[in-house]
């Protein structure tokens, strides 16, 4: 049985929202087997039939703090950090409880898809400051988030690694950002999901280590769940450095929503952030051989442009040269392989229509028989 048929069988949206002849590669969900850790935990609580609500337990925040004090040299306080269901939970009720009755929230385009539904259901604005193509690489624009912060801006919703670009933000750029935000009273909510899924020749900082005015203005949000894999099974975390950031948010969140995480999702996490160390080392490097593959298979097509990313496994594609409005649509009518939108990652549907994201968390052979279906219909325009 060919891989791609062995994959057909698994119940995520991922393989079972479009027809069995469609390549899948939209949805951020990777197609390699589990760490066995998590595995072995989850087991472990099925067998001890262990699956009632979820309580906030200190192991959470002790293995997030080591995890990141491991990879990154910044450990957060494990007594300020907090369970939720999931980062978009998070991102909704933080953005409630900092700006009730809507605000203006500022995020950086082509943005995650989510950022728009998040601001949309907190009943804020949504205001832009694009990131900047330099040497092609996508970058911080910071003039312009600072006239952004002079115009007025409650909250910077801050995505880091940044989805979809890949882009890995600077020290000196995120300590700017936090000087820039206490000078204007913005709030950071800084959605640090992709950092584990770093690429090696990249640095990732969280926002909260860059300075004692980090501390004071940013509030993190992240999850295991995409670098390990697990998002079906509802686990996030949001911490805090100050108590002062802590009492303003938590007071006004729903007291329900800690207890919404899956008793499983916490299980996953504590196992990701303490055991799967070497399972993390081996996926990055298997997304980096992919990204390789990649922009080998796409170095001499005239219709793409590749850009230099260094976290997710999500490539940012130009396919303006296949002079099509929206590719997207059309590759997956027909050449039955299916991308998000670029339009997707735009704040309203009018930007970025010729782009489209890719999700490469998947094996080569997938992705080459990809790009010979997309490579097929190139030669057909």
């Amino acid at each position: 049985m060919s891989r791609l048929n062995q994959l057909r069988h698994r119940k995520s949206v991922k393989w079972q929202r479009f027809a069995e002849d469609v390549i899948p590669m939209h949805v951020a969900e990777m197609d390699f087997p589990l760490s066995p850790a998590i595995k072995n935990s989850l087991i472990s609580m099925i067998e001890n039939d262990d699956l009632g609500y979820a309580y906030p337990l200190n192991e959470l925040g002790q293995s997030f703090s080591s995890f990141s004090e491991r990879h990154w040299g910044f450990a957060p306080k494990p007594e300020m950090v907090f369970p939720v269901t999931d980062v978009g939970v998070a991102g909704v009720e933080l953005l409630r409880a900092l700006v009730p009755g809507g605000g203006k929230v500022l995020v950086n385009s082509p943005i995650y898809a989510s950022f728009r539904k998040w601001i949309s259901e907190s009943k804020s604005q949504i205001i832009d400051a694009p990131l900047r193509l330099v040497e092609n690489s996508w970058v911080l624009d910071l003039d312009q988030i600072e006239q952004r912060f002079k115009e007025g801006v409650d909250v910077y919703l801050l995505c880091s690694p940044h989805n979809p670009v890949g882009a890995v933000h600077s020290k000196e750029d995120l300590a700017s950002i936090a000087d820039l935000a206490e000078r204007y009273s913005v709030t950071v909510l800084a959605d640090e999901i992709h950092a584990p899924l770093t690429h090696s020749l990249a640095t990732f900082v969280p926002f909260a280590s860059v300075s004692e005015q980090a501390k004071e203005v940013g509030i993190t949000i992240t999850s295991s769940s995409k670098s390990f894999n697990t998002a079906g099974v509802k686990g996030g975390l949001i911490s805090f450095e100050t108590e002062v950031l802590k009492n303003q948010a938590m007071e006004k969140l729903p007291m329900a929503v800690p207890y919404r995480t899956s008793i499983l999702g916490i299980a996953s996490m504590i196992a990701s952030y303490t055991e799967s160390d070497e399972w993390l080392g081996e996926t990055v490097a298997k997304i980096e051989s992919n990204f390789k593959q990649l922009n080998a298979l796409l170095e001499d097509k005239p219709w793409v442009e590749t850009y230099n990313q260094n976290a997710t496994y999500l490539a940012w594609l130009n396919l303006e040269g296949l002079g099509i409005d929206n590719p997207a649509s059309e590759i997956l009518d027909k050449g039955r392989v299916s991308l998000v939108a670029g339009s997707d990652h735009s704040i309203d549907d009018n930007g970025y229509l010729r782009f489209a994201r890719m999700n490469i968390g998947t094996y080569p052979e997938i992705i080459e028989q990809a790009i010979e279906r997309i490579s097929g219909l190139a030669q057909t325009r």
